[in-house]
């Protein structure tokens, strides 16, 4: 075979491969190898420097994936390297390697691209239920349905049907963006029924769904390139979102133009771009069927809110990958709206996942505000409270123990008897209030205050703070015995999730022993059973989970003393 040397190097060590994935794949019968032909066997059991024995078959497999499963096929069917020389061998195992690798790696492919396929087929055939589910319903009645399904969205009591609920209203009214995004700031995994889906999953189908519709002839095409560019924002995809937006906007409907100028504001404004929000909202103008719906609000309200709930719903779709200057965009639009607190409040929020220092000072600036009413005002705190948890835990308590104060929470002294009752007590479950302070509803039925009582102590373990960590479990438990039927659960799960973190610490690991050990000694779920039993060489019998330090319940006499920036009434 006769080959150009000029500038044929490449040529020559690719035809040779070709030449070798043709032939019968032969392991050298003295040394039980597969030899690359980048150099001769004699070079690579030199160990020749220039011509490494491992990145040459790596290349070769590369270069070749049919010589590969050849190679790998032989090597398999070779139980052992004939040669006993320790190089050779050695060899020989990191071959093998190579080719179990290789096979674990198309395995894992076949399974990805099983499960996608399963997924997306899953998920197809539930949206698929749903459109025939509305094929009833008069299409003049489809927008007001879809919005009063997303109104629910939020039910605690329906969340098992929450992933068909939302797919129904993405159905119902396809240009309607937000059941969408729901889906996509979801981080749960959602069940339909003995079926489960990550939100990976939903992403993958959402997008696809969606650039299918619009790339097919389908009478409602228009509704889908709509909502097409706001599904690519969530999603982090900025360039495609603002070619989707771009294109639609050119042939948006007049009730629509709007929508779409907002799109692509934000588009812009998130890739780096200086914003014009101002200019926008300036010469907003809304539809009708907006206008009638709105009265007595300008024009300048819908621009105001499309930009607002786009940017909060990107920022809480992509969280820590969301690019910073969508944080600044939040902050800017929450500038802008200086009398709509809730709208403000939001939107800081939003931006403190990627700026929290710009998000903090902006919550103290609300509480030093003496136009902020009472509400803003709690909800900064709040949202002060979960900044610090993730980024200054030592900085937490004071925050929770102000919203706790703002919202009239009295936390009684807790009784010297205290864990002695709680050790006697049956489990007990009681059906806790979502809506967290209406009228009738006592602190002990709050999930706002046994969540934020768990956020304190959460907190606390973070910053290595251990008697601030028992005195919020402490903080419960003088809570729920106020109650006359306390709910137990709670308190134990808080006392077993501060013992095993202490297992983690080498100096207070010994103190988590007393604590599972009075846990063991008391009733409780099966859940926390089965937990315990994981600790049971950990655990030590004890009458209580630590000596009684008289830790004041009720802490500062006014915590808000110490948060910065709280208005002093």
């Amino acid at each position: 075979m006769m080959v150009r040397m000029h500038g044929g190097l490449v040529l020559l060590l690719a035809i040779l491969l070709t030449d070798v994935a043709c032939a019968a794949v032969q392991l050298d019968p003295k040394t039980g190898l597969w030899f690359p032909p980048y150099a001769t066997p004699k070079t690579y059991l030199k160990r020749d420097p220039a011509h490494s024995y491992s990145g040459d078959v790596k290349r070769a497999f590369a270069e070749n994936p049919a010589l590969a499963d050849d190679v790998c096929a032989a090597v398999t069917a070779q139980k052992e390297s004939p040669s006993s020389d320790p190089s050779v061998r050695q060899y020989a195992t990191m071959l093998r390697m190579t080719c179990m690798s290789r096979a674990m790696g198309a395995r894992d492919a076949h399974d990805r691209n099983r499960h996608e396929m399963e997924t997306r087929g899953g998920l197809s055939a539930i949206f698929q239920e749903e459109e025939i589910a509305i094929a009833s319903i008069p299409r003049e009645q489809r927008d007001a349905e879809s919005a009063r399904i997303f109104g629910e969205l939020g039910d605690a009591e329906k969340a098992d049907t929450f992933l068909r609920r939302a797919l129904r209203a993405i159905a119902l009214d396809p240009a309607f963006t937000f059941p969408a995004a729901e889906l996509l700031i979801n981080r749960n995994i959602l069940p339909d029924g003995p079926a489960r889906y990550s939100p990976g999953d939903l992403g993958d189908f959402l997008e696809q769904l969606y650039r299918t519709r619009v790339s097919t002839v389908r009478s409602d095409s228009a509704q889908w390139k709509g909502a097409l560019p706001a599904v690519l924002l969530f999603r982090g995809k900025l360039a495609d979102a603002r070619a989707a937006a771009m294109s639609w906007a050119g042939e948006a409907p007049p009730d629509r133009i709007w929508y779409a100028r907002s799109m692509v504001a934000v588009i812009d404004a998130a890739s780096g771009k200086e914003s014009n929000f101002a200019k926008l909202i300036a010469g907003c103008g809304a539809s009708p069927k907006w206008i009638a719906s709105h009265e007595g609000e300008p024009p300048s309200a819908y621009c105001e809110s499309a930009l607002s709930n786009l940017i909060i719903y990107a920022l809480d779709a992509q969280r820590d990958r969301a690019p910073a200057p969508l944080a600044r965009a939040a902050f800017e639009l929450a500038a802008m709206q200086e009398h709509d607190w809730p709208i403000r409040l939001a939107l800081v929020r939003a931006g403190g996942g990627i700026d929290h220092a710009g998000a903090k000072s902006r919550f103290e600036e609300m509480l030093a505000d003496e136009n902020a009413p009472g509400g803003a005002r709690i909800d900064a705190v709040y949202y002060l409270a979960k900044l610090a948890l993730e980024h200054e835990p030592a900085a937490a308590a004071p925050l929770f123990d102000c919203w706790l104060r703002m919202h009239d929470i009295q936390i009684p002294a807790l009784p010297d008897d205290a864990w002695s009752r709680l050790a006697a007590m049956p489990e007990h479950v009681t059906t806790k209030s979502s809506d967290c302070f209406a009228p009738g509803v006592s602190s002990v039925d709050s999930l706002c205050v046994i969540r934020a009582l768990e956020l304190r102590m959460n907190a606390a373990i973070g910053a290595k703070q251990w008697s601030t960590a028992r005195e919020s479990i402490e903080k419960l438990l003088a809570l729920m015995l106020t109650a006359d039927h306390p709910p137990t659960g709670p308190v134990r799960y808080l006392l077993y999730t501060l013992a095993s973190r202490m297992l983690n610490d080498a100096a207070v690991a010994k103190d988590a022993a007393p604590i599972f050990g009075y846990l063991a000694a008391q009733p409780h779920d099966s859940a926390l059973e089965l937990l315990l039993s994981q600790q049971r060489n950990d655990s030590k019998s004890a009458n209580a989970p630590w000596p009684a330090e008289k830790h004041a319940a009720n802490g500062d006499a006014n915590p808000c003393e110490r948060v910065p920036g709280h208005r002093r009434d």
